[in-house]
């Protein structure tokens, strides 16, 4: 009965796994003036997408509470230890950005 319920438990996660694709994209940032436009939030982004779980990045992170959100898009800078949410996301390549806005 144990075997039985620690496989039920873990089931979610293997498939969560599968569905983990790359992808880079675009991301168009809001908030302050000074970082709206900037080569940081302009320029290409790579991570990965698994349904249900966190997307990381090396300069932002989606939380999927049910699906990406374009409210739940944030930009880090590194030097003034912000968070700036984005509006959206363009030119993806190399995979899905599915549930993610486009500009």
């Amino acid at each position: 009965m144990k075997s039985i319920f620690a496989i039920t438990i873990l089931l979610p996660i293997v498939l969560a796994q599968t569905g983990t694709t790359w992808f880079s994209c675009d991301v168009r940032g809001t908030g302050p003036l000074e970082f709206r436009e900037t080569p940081r939030v302009a320029s290409p982004i790579i991570g990965y997408f698994a349904p249900s779980t966190r997307l990381m990045l090396a300069c932002y992170s989606v939380t999927e509470p049910g699906g990406c959100g374009d409210s739940n898009v944030w930009y880090k800078e590194a030097y003034h230890n912000v968070y700036i949410p984005s509006n959206c996301v363009q030119n993806c390549t190399g995979g899905t950005s599915a549930g993610m806005k486009s500009c």
